[in-house]
This record gives structure tokens, sequence and C-alpha cells, in this order.
């Protein structure tokens, strides 16, 4: 056994931590990954405790007792049962004295401590915690939503590339390449040369459209330098509808030359039929000042 109930935890009812609120916190933050904490993933996919989202948090000391019993009593060796304690102590602060005592390895306290980071909605944290070296965490699809869904893009890039987890499946690709896109358009343009795991033309669209709500991605699709396929996709994706995509797509095909592929773009949508010459002033001219002023 790796303790005994009343070793490991305090039965002073004034240091029980699971209060209305707290547990109310742990339940709302269940809701907001997923209906599935990290920690109900490592009792039911590590510890192999079935039901295990109905042990955590524990309302009172029968349940923690329960959660405690569960641990000690599934089929998986002493460190990984060490481990579900560990987390639980978290809640409790006494999870340094604990690790200590139990000769924990130091990767696999700050494993722990991401997942909790994690469930309590500490990003900045888990992510610090991720990144220690020698760490190679579980759950790396969930981590990554966990952050996209979050909005913190830039720790979900710096999870994957410090991490080098691969991006094998679709799922994995598109919630690095939504990220990406959001910190830096050309990189993550790049990237979709580099992935098979899910149609290139796809992942190329999926980050010219969101280029084109911005004004530091509508420049970069200006002056972007697509391939053969990249600049047909692009074509085809930007002159669509006028707005700032098109006013990215005239600056590019005017610094071309292609001066007939402007005029029809004026007469598609509206444009008229000037000489070439004043077509190609006014458009260059029109499409350059308003990425400027975007800038």
């Amino acid at each position: 056994m790796s303790s005994s109930f009343a070793a490991t935890f305090s039965l002073d009812p004034s240091k029980f931590p699971y209060t209305k609120q707290c547990i109310a916190t742990k339940r709302n933050a269940r809701v907001s990954l997923q209906n599935q904490l990290f920690f109900d993933l490592v009792l039911a996919e590590v510890a192999r405790i079935p039901e295990s989202s109905r042990l955590y948090p524990p309302r009172n000391t029968t349940d923690l007792r329960n959660l405690h019993e569960a641990i000690e009593g599934c089929a998986v060796d002493l460190l990984k049962k060490q481990c579900c304690i560990y987390y639980i102590l978290r809640d409790w602060d006494t999870h340094t004295e604990y690790a200590e005592e139990q000769l924990i390895p130091q990767t696999y306290c700050a494993l722990m401590d991401s997942y909790w980071y994690l469930d309590n909605q500490k990003n900045k944290e888990a992510l610090n915690s991720l990144l220690t070296p020698g760490l190679t965490p579980n759950f790396a699809t969930k981590i990554m939503s966990t952050f996209e869904r979050a909005g913190d893009h830039s720790m979900l890039v710096t999870y994957v590339q410090t991490m080098q987890n691969p991006l094998d499946t679709e799922e994995k690709t598109r919630a690095y390449l939504k990220a990406l896109m959001r910190v830096d358009v050309s990189r993550a343009l790049f990237f979709t040369r580099t992935t098979t795991v899910a149609p290139r033309q796809s992942l190329f669209n999926e980050v010219v459209d969101h280029a084109k709500t911005t004004k530091e991605g509508v420049d970069t699709l200006a002056r972007f330098p697509f391939d053969v396929s990249e600049g047909q996709w692009a074509f085809e994706n930007l002159s669509r509808t006028p707005g700032p995509g098109m006013e990215a797509l005239i600056v590019r095909l005017t610094m071309m030359g292609d001066t007939s592929a402007v005029i029809k773009l004026r007469e598609k949508h509206g444009g008229g039929k000037p000489d070439l010459n004043n077509a190609l002033k006014e458009s260059l001219h029109s499409a350059e000042a308003k990425l400027l002023q975007r800038s």
C-alpha cells in the first residue's frame, strides 16, 4: 500500500478542503473540459478505476475514503497509485511532504502537477510544468484542445514545438494549425506544406480564411511566396467576394504584372471597364491604401 488513509489525510473537519464552493468549481471545470477532468482520465485509463468521475471531488470524509480505497485496490503498480494520491493531496496542500515521504520521482510529480493545474484552469502554470525536462505527458490531444478552447494559442504552439509530439491525427493537426495561424500566419502557411494527415488545400484555405480577418494576415496574403498550387488556391479563395482578401489579391496580381486578371476581377465585381492603365492605377492604389490603413 502507498499509505494508510489516516496517515495520508487529516481527519480534522476544519481542514477538509472540499467545501460546497470547491466542489462546484471542480464540477464546472469538468464541464469546461468536455465533461472529463484530466484526473478523471488518470483514474480511468491509468488506474483503470470505473466510473471515476463519480469519485472526485469527494463531498465528505466517507467519499474521500471510498476514493482512497478505490486507488489502493486498483490493479496497477505502486507508483501509479502514489501519483493519484499525490494529485488529491494538492487540494490539501500537503502534496510536497507526501512526495518526499514516498520518494516519488520529480518528473512524476511534475506530470500530476500539470494535470492539476489544467483541471484548475491554471494554464500558464500547467505549461511551465509540462515543459519539465524528461516529462512525457499522456493525453496530448486533450492538452492541446484545453489550450485551444481557452484561447491560449501561443501556449499550444509552445507546447507542441517544445515537446515535439507527433501531429499524427487530423484532430491534432487542425488544433495546432488553428493556434499557429493566430500566432503567425506565415508560419501557418508554411506548416500546411509539411503535413500529410489532412487535405493540404483544406488546411491552406483555413489559414487564408483566418488571415482575411486581420490586418497582419491580409498583408501576409499580399506578399507571401505561394507555390503554384497555393497560388491557384489563393486566387480561388480571395477572388470570391470583395473585401480585404480581394484587396490583397489585387496587390499580388499587380506586382506580378497580371493585368488581365486585375481587369477581370474589377469587371466581375462591378468595377466597370476602364482603360487598362487607369484600371491598374486605381486598383493598385486603392488596394495598397486599404492595406496601409490596416497597418
